[in-house]
């Protein structure tokens, strides 16, 4: 499905994943203000935790050209997890998509 290992300026490097490209039309997500925490879409798309929040940040960087400053929250084990809303996932997804052509 991904063609966009094809070397440009913006997306050079590694291909975004699959499941990152389906979270625009993944009906597990919604396009609200739900949160969804790096847990619950680890345990969705069946990937670690660091892979998930690793490419989300990542792929972040390479559409709006700055860095993400996450939203946390302290779990009740007292662990900190980040947050992504879910219209954001959509926004992020859709807007790779858009602005990638190589997978057009």
């Amino acid at each position: 499905m991904t063609k966009n290992n094809v070397k440009s300026e913006k997306f050079f490097g590694r291909p975004a994943p699959d499941w990152f490209l389906s979270i625009s039309n993944d009906h597990f997500i919604k396009n609200d203000e739900t949160e969804y925490s790096v847990s619950d879409l680890a345990n969705h798309y069946k990937k670690t935790k660091s892979t998930i929040r690793n490419v989300l940040l990542r792929q972040y960087e390479k559409i709006y050209e700055k860095k993400y400053q996450p939203q946390y929250s302290i779990t009740e084990y007292g662990t900190t997890e980040v947050l992504f809303k879910g219209s954001f996932l959509k926004k992020l997804s859709t807007d790779y998509i858009e602005s990638n052509v190589y997978i057009k």
